[in-house]
């Protein structure tokens, strides 16, 4: 496979990591793997070396934009997880807006 392609959607990203949380529980400290969230530079993003250390590698959609700033990007990728982490449960919401949602973010 191409190693610069998404290999998960921010969707699913986002959602594995609420679902890892509540399995485990709110407590912090009983984590034994931490996620990291690399993010690239604007203009060139992550270097080969790096992309290679990640497990997964997700991508934002910036339509004719080239790039997005830094900045938005982490804040557009935290908001999605902590909307996540902020369902009661993953059945939260009716899986057919659920799934409209993932494709109007996934275009």
């Amino acid at each position: 496979r191409n190693f610069r392609e998404a290999s998960v959607s921010l969707p699913q990203l986002a959602r594995r990591e609420a679902t890892t949380k509540r399995s485990r529980g709110d407590d912090s400290a009983s984590y034994s793997a931490p996620t990291a969230l690399v993010f690239g530079s604007e203009d060139v993003g992550l270097s080969t070396e790096n992309v290679l250390l990640c497990d997964d590698v997700c991508r934002l959609r910036t339509g004719v934009c080239p790039s997005l700033n830094l900045s938005h990007c982490v804040a557009v990728v935290l908001a999605r997880i902590f909307e996540e982490f902020s369902y009661d449960a993953p059945e939260a919401e009716p899986p057919a807006k659920r799934q409209a949602c993932e494709k109007n973010v996934n275009q």
